[in-house]
């Protein structure tokens, strides 16, 4: 999933990246803004960006399943 791709998809679900950052904070990782950016915009190669970055689709893709209740 590519940054537009997340983008419209949090458009379309009316949901921020706020929302999805406090979903992952939730699921216990340690995300700031700016960490999530980078995750979101596939600018950082580390393990730690790449399981935020994985996670973000995994939590976007059950939103999308639900019907973003």
């Amino acid at each position: 999933m590519s940054y537009h791709e997340i983008k419209a998809a949090l458009a379309l679900l009316g949901k921020t990246g706020r929302d999805v950052i406090e979903e992952l904070q939730r699921r216990g990782l340690n995300v700031s803004d700016c960490t999530f950016s980078k995750a979101i915009k596939n600018v950082d190669n580390s393990p730690a960006i790449q399981r935020i970055r994985k996670e973000t689709i995994a939590v976007l893709e059950e939103w999308q399943s639900k019907g973003a209740q």
